[in-house]
């Protein structure tokens, strides 16, 4: 799972004055609409200043919206750092992952 520390999103129509927010998977639902309102709302946020955390699955939404990026393997921390160096880094390992197991399978 990766889970991304973004400093910017929010809910289509969130109108709740806060510090910090948490969003899981919300960019996983929804038409184009509402998800091209989600991606304003979440920006709008980013420049307000609000502090959000993202758990997502989608690594081009992860690029996208956040600064940095924390990649959990196992229960525990794989990386930290960048967005885009973390997003390589585990599409790098669940490519390689497959490859393993592609091999494994040809030589069963």
């Amino acid at each position: 799972m990766l889970v991304a520390v973004l400093i910017l999103c929010s809910p289509h129509g969130l109108n709740v004055k806060a510090d910090i927010l948490l969003i899981d998977e919300i960019l996983a639902v929804g038409d184009v609409n509402f998800q091209r309102k989600c991606y304003n709302k979440m920006r709008k946020l980013k420049r307000d200043g609000v502090t959000i955390v993202l758990v997502s699955h989608d690594l081009d939404s992860v690029e996208k919206l956040c600064d940095k990026a924390i990649w959990i393997r196992d229960g525990y921390l794989a990386e930290y750092g960048d967005a885009i160096t973390v997003c390589r880094k585990y599409l790098q390992y669940m490519i390689e992952k497959d490859e393993k197991m592609d091999e494994r399978d040809r030589k069963s």
